[in-house]
């Protein structure tokens, strides 16, 4: 699964940067239609995790994450003689769903290949850091095409990204081969959708999601708007946190051995991601070097607050869902995701954005405040657990003695 991850990231990693080139200087359309189509397809992509899941737990997980794969494969060169908004909405949009599709299949798979939640979260860790990898190593070799500006190269660097869907896919197949969930065993179709710890566990984490997007998207531009720190710095902060990914999300997650562990790591990361709102709001003072050293300190916090969080979702996600819905669990859990990668850029354009030091101190007490929501949530969800294991005893005493 490592493997075929670092493939499939390194042809996203290597088409993600330059595909609003492509889009608007290759194909024509205007930086607005490729916004819109991106938008459209994200609302798309949302929706699709928990049907995703379904057939994963009927189907059984590898099965449906080789064709989502390979239907990715063939659709990804579709976007060579696309010509108009409506084109590229309708391909985009189809991508997005099957990516999305993707994601919360692989956590399935995970759940369904790997007893016991300390173990999948280790497992998960380094299936995070494998994509993370790849997607780095695309990222760079884009700089080429990107160089090249070429009809022709971008036409090679999207037929490569096809190859390493198709590559992947076929990667998946050396898996063993995981059974679907015995009918008997499955909880209801759309159960998530009606286990309300689940839901609030899962909006949280989405929030507290919203940090990934710090790095990527807030800070740049909070430090060409509000601060006086020269453009190395935000260079410096991207390979800061590049590098915190990569090297730690692994040992972080190696420590989440219980769901107290997991719990407190919750709390700790809520409380790390809050101070470093409050650090970046520190950066708006006028004495460069200081303003630098607080920006760093604040994405090395940050880093830490965002690990322990994911590895922390990791490990409670996958303990309080039913193992006979795995599939369909974790297709919510991706569906959060795709929630946050669209409202977190405007959350941040919002507060800090918008309203400077105010808008860093509201940030930093919403993930605070998330975080600490986060326990008794979780107590719900084992008390939830519990009861549907005594249900299902009783059911199962009840049948025996009618026989």
């Amino acid at each position: 699964m490592a493997g075929a991850i670092l493939v499939n990231g390194l042809g996203s990693g290597l088409f993600m940067p330059l595909s609003a080139l492509y889009f608007t200087t290759i194909v024509g359309l205007s930086p607005a239609e490729v916004a819109a189509g991106l938008g459209v397809a994200a609302v798309a992509g949302a929706v699709a995790g928990v049907p995703f899941g379904l057939l994963a737990d009927r189907m059984g997980a590898r099965t449906v994450l080789v064709v989502l794969l390979l239907g990715t494969a063939v659709l990804i060169p579709v976007y060579l003689v696309i010509t108009n908004q409506w084109q590229f909405m309708a391909v985009a949009s189809v991508i997005r769903v099957l990516d999305r599709g993707i994601s919360g299949v692989a956590a399935a798979l995970v759940a369904h290949v790997i007893p016991g939640a300390a173990q999948r979260t280790s497992v998960r860790a380094v299936l995070r850091t494998s994509l993370a990898m790849g997607l780095t190593a695309g990222a760079t070799l884009s700089a080429i095409v990107l160089s090249v500006h070429s009809h022709t190269a971008y036409t090679v660097a999207i037929l490569a990204d096809s190859i390493t869907f198709a590559l992947a896919g076929l990667m998946y197949l050396r898996l063993p081969t995981p059974e679907a969930s015995p009918r008997s065993a499955q909880v209801s179709r759309l159960a998530v959708l009606r286990d309300v710890p689940f839901l609030g566990i899962t909006v949280a984490f989405s929030l507290l999601g919203a940090s990934n997007w710090v790095v990527a998207f807030a800070l740049p531009i909070w430090a060409v708007r509000h601060t006086h720190l020269p453009f190395v710095v935000i260079s410096a902060a991207a390979v800061v946190n590049t590098a915190g990914h990569l090297l730690l999300q692994v040992p972080v997650a190696h420590k989440i051995k219980t769901m107290r562990h997991a719990v407190r790591a919750t709390v700790a990361g809520g409380m790390l991601l809050s101070t470093a709102g409050l650090l970046f709001a520190s950066t708006s003072i006028e004495v460069p070097a200081l303003a630098a050293l607080l920006l760093l300190t604040g994405v090395v916090v940050n880093v830490a607050g965002g690990l322990c969080v994911t590895s922390a979702q990791f490990y409670i996600s996958s303990e309080v869902a039913p193992e006979s819905a795995q599939g369909q669990y974790q297709g919510f859990v991706s569906t959060g995701a795709a929630l946050t990668s669209i409202f977190a850029p405007s959350l941040f354009a919002a507060l800090p954005l918008a309203h400077a030091t105010p808008g860093w101190v509201v940030i930093s007490v919403l993930f605070a405040g998330v975080a600490v929501a986060v326990p008794p949530l979780v107590r719900l969800a084992e008390l939830r657990s519990i009861g549907h294991e005594l249900g299902a005893r009783h059911r199962e005493e009840g049948a025996c003695n009618a026989a």
